[in-house]
């Protein structure tokens, strides 16, 4: 397996998945499920991110294949409640999709990805993937885990503006204090 293949996809599916889709496209999309024209919007979006990232004419068809199955997998997350269990087994999923790519495309030349690689001791891409996945991802990791909590004179955690982006961005503070 090439790991810069598997970096490249999983920056490409952080950024598309996370980054490049609005939160009213998300609740279009939870309401009217296989109807919304954002499911499909979405996935194409997330292919073409993804042969971006591996930009190789035999790349088509894994690109194909990332566009189906990741409509497959939204459209199944649709029709459960927004659960932190929906949330983790959707993006597993997509991340099982996304190593099975990597381990069977085998690139002709260098990911545009390896020539960001270029200071000698810190690992750029590497860190962009941990600063982008600490962001947004992070963010709605922990709004899940609050809504299963009330805090003070709040019935939720929806009450409580943008507390999972408060405590998610919090870490990538962190992270780049480690660096």
């Amino acid at each position: 397996m090439n790991s810069w293949v598997l970096l490249s996809l999983c920056l490409a599916h952080i950024i598309a998945d996370f980054y490049f889709q609005e939160d009213k496209f998300c609740r279009e999309k939870a309401e009217r499920k296989v109807k919304s024209p954002f499911m499909y919007l979405h996935a194409l979006v997330i292919g073409a991110v993804s042969w971006v990232a591996i930009p190789e004419l035999d790349f088509w068809k894994y690109a194909l294949l990332i566009v189906g199955s990741h409509w497959l997998i939204d459209v199944g997350k649709a029709y459960l409640s927004p659960k932190l269990w929906t949330f983790l087994l959707d993006q597993l999923l997509h991340f099982v999709i996304l190593f099975l790519v990597a381990a069977n495309f085998l690139p002709q030349k260098a990911m545009p990805l390896q020539y960001l690689d270029i200071l000698p001791d810190i690992f750029l891409p590497g860190l962009l993937l941990a600063v982008l996945f600490c962001m947004k991802p992070t963010n709605i990791m922990i709004k899940l885990i609050l809504e299963r909590y009330q805090i003070g004179e709040a019935s939720s955690c929806q009450d409580i503006k943008n507390a999972g982006g408060l405590i998610g961005n919090q870490n990538v503070c962190l992270l780049c204090c480690l660096f």
